[in-house]
């Protein structure tokens, strides 16, 4: 058994599994392995992998967290499709302090990320719209000429009867432009935490990168 000041206190040889090794030969750019366990969570079907947690400041100084669809994750940013008039992007532009929060429970990885961020349009939004679902688009019309997204309403049963009677305004093969107010949300990381699950003796691997000066400087952490 370990002290705390590492000296032995008896033979677990054998035991112990030492996982920061295992990170040392790749983990020099956590970007880098951030793209390549979103792709391994991809192609385990981890049931998480399409989506993230975005955390922003609510206007009372209260934390407010909500689920994303992850576009992709490159070199050049993560990408999000948003509603320009949501509560998240309101937010983001009242107070820039946020944090993404990506976990893949098949690989038992989880990454936190900070940085800075663009809402832009993006031509490449407007074309994956466009094969996107009927009933999805039908909703980001609604938000957009009804509705807007989190507003209240006094039951499901209105906004159901309201986009039936947008269905039969604009069927399937007439709703092919893309409404106004959807934008991209680009975020590009400057701060990466990263926890990797260790079930065999709990000694879980955590770091934090954080960008300076376009290098990544290592922290480990206590688990």
């Amino acid at each position: 058994m370990l002290g705390i000041n590492g000296a032995e206190q008896g033979d677990l040889s054998g035991s112990v599994r030492y996982p920061f090794s295992d990170w040392d030969s790749f983990m020099i750019q956590p970007l880098d392995e951030l793209i390549n366990t979103h792709q391994q969570a991809l192609e385990a079907r981890d049931p998480s992998s399409r989506f993230c947690v975005l955390n922003t400041v609510d206007k009372n100084g209260y934390p407010a967290s909500r689920v994303l669809t992850v576009r992709s994750i490159e070199q050049t940013g993560i990408t999000l499709y948003v509603d320009q008039h949501s509560p998240k992007v309101l937010q983001l532009q009242s107070n820039p302090k946020f944090e993404l929060l990506f976990f893949w429970p098949t690989l038992m990885k989880q990454y936190r990320v900070r940085g800075k961020f663009q809402i832009m349009k993006n031509p490449d939004q407007a074309t994956e719209w466009i094969n996107k679902p009927y009933a999805g688009r039908l909703v980001d019309l609604y938000h957009s000429v009804g509705r807007k997204q989190s507003s209240s309403v006094d039951s499901l049963k209105t906004v159901q009867s309201e986009l039936a009677a947008l269905a039969a305004q604009y069927p399937d093969q007439q709703l092919t432009e893309i409404p106004d107010g959807l934008v991209t949300l680009l975020v590009k990381p400057t701060h990466i935490g990263a926890w990797i699950n260790m079930q065999e003796d709990r000694i879980h691997d955590r770091r934090e990168y954080s960008l300076m000066d376009g290098s990544w400087q290592e922290q480990v952490l206590v688990p």
